[in-house]
C-alpha cells in the first residue's frame, strides 16, 4: 500500500508543478491561447464558435467559465485538469506493472512530465486526446473482453478529437491487433488476405474521413518532403534544449527495446513499436515544432513512454535481454536517477518560459488601450496580437493580408518598425500626412490604413531600400501572406459579411 501512495505522490507532484508553473504566467501561455479564450467568450457570449473548427478545448475552457471563473483562469484549470488526467492515466497504468519495473517506469514518467506539460499548454486540442493513450495500454492489459469494449469505445471518441488522433488510432489498432495474432502463434490459421484488404478498406476510409474535416485534406495536398522531424527538431533554433533531449531519449530507448524484443523472438509489441519509431521520422520541410515532424516528434512521447514501460515489465521475466533491466543494483541506480529528475522538474519546465510566453504582451496592452477609441471595421495585426485585440475588444481581426474583395480604405493595420513618415514618403498622395498612419505611443507599432500600406509595398523596390523592404516585405511581425487554402475551406461556411474573416456574433 505504501508503494501505491508513493505512486500517487509523483502524480500529485508533477500536477502541482504544473498547477505552479502556470500560476506564474500574467497572461494566458501557449502561442494562441488567446484564440482559444476568443472561441470560449464567443460560446459564452452567442452559443457558437467565432471560428468553425473541430477543438473541444473551448467547450471544456465555457463550461468552467460558467461556474463564475474568468476565461483567463478557465482556461488555466482545464489546461490542469488535462494534464492531471494525463497523471491518473499513467498512474494507474504502473500500478499494474509487476514491483521490479516500477522504478523504471516512474524514472521514465518523470522524464516525460516537462515535455507532457509543455505540450497540453502548446497544443490543447490534440492533447487532450493524447493524454487517453496510458489508458489505451491500461485497458489492453486487462485482456477482459469488458475492458476491451470499453478501449474500442475509448478510441472511438478520441477520432472524433483531433484529425491526427484519426490516423493514430487506427495504427494502434492494426499494429496491435497483428501483433496479437503473431504471439498467439495462430498466423497459419489467420486469413491473412482478409486482413490486409481489411486494411486497405479502413485506411482508403480513414483517408477519406480525414479529407472530408474541414480544411485538413487542402492542408495534406500542400506539405512538401524535407527533413526528418527528428532530426529537423534538434537542429532547430528556439526549441527548448529539455524537448530536444526528451524526444532524443525516447526515440533512442525505444530503438534498444525493439531490438531487445526481436532478438528475444516476441512478436507482440514489435509492429506497434516500428510504427511509433517512424513517427518523429516524418520528412517536412517547415522545421522545428510547428512543422508535422516536428508535431509528430511531441506526440511521438505520449506513445513511447507507456509503450516502453509496457514492454519492459512484459519482457522482464521472460528475457535475459530485459532482466537487468529488474536486478537490485539496476533498481537502485534507477531510484536515484528518479529523484535527480524529480528535483529538477521544476528547473526544466521554467525552460520553456520563454517560448510559451510572448514578452510583447505589455505593447499588445498599449495598442488595445489605444485602438478601444476609434472605430476600425477589421485590423490586420501579427499573430497573437489578433487574438489578443479581438479577446479584449471583441472586435474582427485578422493576420494574413485582406481577402480580395474587401475594402482597404475601411482596414487598418497595425505594423511594426515602420515610421509615418517611411508611410508618407512611400504611399500614393491620397494618404494624407498624419491621418494614414499614427505612432502608437510607447510601442513599436505604427497604425496605417491598409490602401495606403499595399500603395506603399508596390512602390518599394529592395535595391533602394533593402531594410525597409525586408521588414514590409518578410518580416513576421508584418503580415503579407494570404490565408492558406486549408484556412479557406475551413471558413467555406461562414456567414458572408463585410469583412467575412470571422462569423460575427450577433447580438
Amino acid at each position: 500500500m505504501s508503494k501505491i501512495f508513493g505512486l500517487i505522490a509523483i502524480a500529485l507532484f508533477q500536477t502541482t508543478c504544473f498547477v505552479y508553473f502556470l500560476g506564474h504566467f500574467s497572461y494566458l501561455p501557449g502561442t494562441d491561447a488567446y484564440y482559444y479564450a476568443l472561441q470560449t467568450q464567443s460560446l459564452l457570449d452567442f452559443g457558437r464558435l467565432k471560428v468553425p473548427d473541430g477543438g473541444v478545448l473551448y467547450y471544456l475552457v465555457a463550461a468552467v467559465s460558467r461556474s463564475g471563473l474568468s476565461i483567463e483562469t478557465s482556461f488555466k484549470v482545464a489546461l490542469a485538469a488535462v494534464y492531471g488526467f494525463y497523471n491518473l492515466g499513467f498512474l494507474l497504468l504502473v500500478t499494474r506493472f509487476k514491483e521490479k519495473t516500477r522504478p523504471l517506469a516512474a524514472l521514465l514518467w518523470v522524464v516525460s512530465g516537462s515535455i507532457v506539460a509543455f505540450h497540453v499548454i502548446e497544443f490543447p486540442n490534440l492533447s487532450m486526446g493524447l493524454v487517453t493513450i496510458p489508458l489505451w495500454f491500461w485497458f489492453l492489459m486487462g485482456g477482459h473482453k469488458r475492458r476491451l469494449l470499453w478501449l474500442a469505445a475509448l478510441l472511438i471518441v478520441c477520432a472524433f478529437l483531433h484529425p491526427a488522433l484519426v490516423a493514430l488510432v487506427f495504427m494502434f489498432i492494426a499494429t496491435v491487433y497483428l501483433g496479437w495474432i503473431i504471439s498467439l502463434d495462430a498466423l497459419k490459421r489467420f486469413p491473412i488476405k482478409g486482413f490486409v484488404v481489411g486494411m486497405i478498406g479502413a485506411a482508403l476510409a480513414l483517408v477519406a474521413v480525414m479529407l472530408k474535416w474541414p480544411g485538413f485534406g487542402v492542408r495534406l495536398k500542400s506539405l512538401a518532403w524535407g527533413q526528418p522531424g527528428l532530426f529537423a527538431l534538434g537542429t532547430a533554433t528556439g526549441v527548448p534544449f529539455d524537448i530536444k533531449v526528451g524526444v532524443l531519449f525516447f526515440w533512442i530507448f525505444l530503438v534498444l527495446v525493439f531490438l531487445g524484443c526481436l532478438a528475444s523472438g516476441s512478436g507482440r509489441w514489435t509492429y506497434l513499436m516500428a510504427a511509433a519509431l517512424a513517427l518523429p521520422l516524418w520528412p517536412d520541410r517547415e522545421g522545428g515544432l510547428y512543422g508535422v515532424g516536428g508535431r509528430l516528434a511531441g506526440l511521438f512521447v505520449f506513445l513511447a513512454l507507456p509503450l516502453v514501460a509496457l514492454v519492459c515489465d512484459d519482457m522482464g521475466d521472460r528475457s535475459k535481454v530485459f532482466a537487468w533491466m529488474q536486478a537490485p543494483r539496476t533498481v537502485q541506480v534507477l531510484m536515484l536517477a528518479f529523484i535527480a529528475v524529480m528535483v529538477v522538474l521544476p528547473i526544466r519546465l521554467q525552460g520553456y518560459t520563454e517560448m510559451l510566453m510572448s514578452n510583447d504582451y505589455p505593447q499588445y496592452e498599449k495598442v488595445v488601450l489605444v485602438l478601444q477609441r476609434g472605430d476600425i471595421p477589421m485590423l490586420i495585426a501579427r499573430r497573437g496580437l489578433d487574438f489578443f485585440y479581438s479577446y479584449r475588444l471583441r472586435r474582427d481581426a485578422f493576420h494574413f493580408d485582406p481577402e480580395p474583395n474587401w475594402n482597404r480604405a475601411e482596414i487598418w493595420r497595425v505594423a511594426s518598425r515602420i515610421t509615418p513618415e517611411e508611410v508618407a514618403f512611400y504611399s500614393s498622395p491620397s494618404c494624407v500626412w498624419g491621418e494614414a498612419a499614427k505612432t502608437i505611443d510607447d510601442t513599436d507599432y505604427v497604425l496605417v490604413r491598409e490602401d495606403c500600406w499595399e500603395s506603399l509595398r508596390a512602390r518599394l523596390n529592395p535595391k533602394d531600400n533593402p531594410d525597409l523592404y525586408t521588414e514590409v516585405w518578410e518580416d513576421v511581425e508584418n503580415p503579407s501572406q494570404p490565408r492558406p487554402a486549408f484556412l479557406r475551406v475551413r471558413h467555406r461556411n461562414a456567414v458572408e459579411r463585410a469583412f467575412p474573416a470571422f462569423v460575427r456574433g450577433e447580438h
